[in-house]
């Protein structure tokens, strides 16, 4: 019992920071909207992209919760969501459905981001 109290003790949970924050506790605002932007860029190049795929974009800069965060936080004004279901076969007799979630532009995407250059 000592054993696993201990085993237990050293799993401490992972904190994921956001890197637009600030030490004090402020935002970033700059930081913010550059990463914003680039969020809404590879939209607009790449329409129909999966979250997945655009959370590999920036691996070194932001975890894949944090993408996702800025990816709703765009919506709907720059780019809309669409999810699919889709059957996935892992086995010869077992297959699982997988929620597909890609990302798209909103017309006049580029007038807005222009606008706020």
């Amino acid at each position: 019992a000592a054993a696993a109290a201990a085993a237990s003790s050293d799993i401490t949970p992972t904190v994921l920071r956001k890197p637009w924050l600030l030490p004090s506790g402020g935002v970033n605002q700059k930081l913010l909207q550059i990463m914003k932007r680039r969020l809404v860029v590879a939209v607009v190049e790449r329409p129909g992209i999966e979250e997945d795929e655009l959370a590999s974009m920036f691996p070194a800069v932001l975890h894949v919760v944090h993408v996702k965060e800025l990816l709703r936080a765009l919506e709907p004004a720059y780019i809309f969501s669409r999810e699919a279901q889709r059957t996935v076969r892992e086995s010869l007799f077992c297959t699982k459905t997988v929620v597909q979630r890609t990302w798209h532009p909103t017309v006049g995407v580029l007038t807005k981001l222009a606008a706020h250059q």
